[in-house]
This record gives C-alpha cells, sequence and structure tokens, in this order.
C-alpha cells in the first residue's frame, strides 16, 4: 500500500479518534524499519488532524530518526536491556545504537512514554531493573516534565504464532513475573519521578 492507501484507511474512523481524543499507531513489527513509508504515513495523519504515536524499539542507524524529530510525535519505546550481553543473547542485536538513539530522542525534547517488557530470565532480576531504572532517570529531560513508565509484564501470546510459522518456541513456557514484583519496580520508578502503569 502507499502512504495515501494507508492514511485513507485509518481516516475511515476519523470521527472515532476526535471524539475519543486517540489518533493512530506506526507500529509493526519495528515501523521505522521502512522510514520513508513511515515518515509519509506520519506527515499525512498529522496534516488530517490525528494525534500521532510511533512505537519502536529504536534499532535503526540513527539517521533514520533525524528527519522524524521535526514532528510532533509521541514516542513509545522499548527499553528491554542495558547490559549488552544480556541484550544480544535475548534479542540478537546490537544495544550501542538502541541507546544512543534513546538518548537523542529524549534530549530532542520529543514527548517519550518508555515501555519495559518483563520477561522472565532476561530481565526479572533486581540488577537488570535498577540498571534499566538508573538509565531512563538518567536521560536529557528537556521540559522537565514527569515522564512515562509502562511495565509489560511477559505473556505467552505470541505462542500461536511460532506454531504457525513452525518455529521453536525457546522461552520456558508457563513463565511468569509476579504482580508483587512488577509492584515493587513501579514504585522505584515513581520514586524516581515516573509516572508509571502496568500492562499496556
Amino acid at each position: 500500500m502507499t502512504a495515501a492507501q494507508v492514511v485513507a484507511e485509518v481516516m475511515k474512523d476519523k470521527a472515532f479518534f476526535l471524539k475519543s481524543g486517540g489518533g493512530a499507531t506506526l507500529s509493526g513489527g519495528e515501523p521505522l524499519a521502512s522510514p520513508t513509508l513511515a515518515l509519509d504515513v506520519a506527515r499525512l495523519l498529522l496534516a488530517a488532524g490525528l494525534r500521532v504515536a510511533v512505537e519502536t524499539c529504536l534499532a535503526v542507524v540513527p539517521e533514520t530518526l533525524i528527519p522524524f524529530l521535526r514532528l510532533p510525535l509521541l514516542w513509545l519505546v522499548d527499553l528491554k536491556q542495558v547490559e549488552q550481553e544480556r541484550f544480544a543473547s535475548g534479542t540478537g542485536g546490537k544495544l550501542g545504537p538502541v541507546l544512543s538513539n534513546l538518548r537523542s530522542l529524549a534530549a530532542s525534547g520529543a514527548e517519550l512514554e518508555l515501555r519495559i517488557p518483563l520477561i522472565p530470565g532476561f530481565n526479572d532480576d533486581d540488577v537488570s531493573m535498577d540498571a534499566i531504572l538508573g538509565f531512563a532517570a538518567s536521560l536529557p529531560n528537556p521540559a522537565g516534565s514527569a515522564r512515562h513508565m509502562d511495565f509489560l509484564p511477559y505473556h505467552e501470546l505470541a505462542l500461536g504464532k511460532y506454531a504457525l510459522l513452525d518455529r521453536e518456541y525457546s522461552w520456558t513456557r508457563g513463565a511468569e513475573v509476579s504482580k508483587r514484583e512488577v509492584s515493587r519496580w513501579a514504585a522505584k520508578a515513581t520514586a524516581l519521578g515516573f509516572m508509571t502503569t502496568t500492562g499496556g
């Protein structure tokens, strides 16, 4: 589809968005993996009077972000881990560009909400969570306003997708993060000045 076709489909619900105060979220996958299309869609939606959010892990080259920073977007950014070896083992990616992009985005004054997926055996321990919260608290905040942090406890909704793709599901079945631990980490984030929610 072209950007115009995507926007035409979204705009069928414009009355609902305007009444609810909602808007459109560019998501995926990773929307910034198709930066030209994502940028064109975002511009057209903004011109039509909708709020636009981008849900991303920021695993892109820094140049990708530059044109997006000129737009009034809400950024919903996954922050999974801040330790390189654990990040690489869990995602297969490189952590450096992700953290660098997040610092640049924060420094730009963009509207930013951090989303912390809580994944058993990957980041559901105090060492990981304290490091994640410390990094988040250190991000530039030119506006000085409280930022939002959403804790996303692990779930197994992807099991069906793995089965359809005939792929092995490598995470331990039935694993979960306790509500008590989620509440404890949310309290730490609140103490650092974040507005916190749980579960998206």
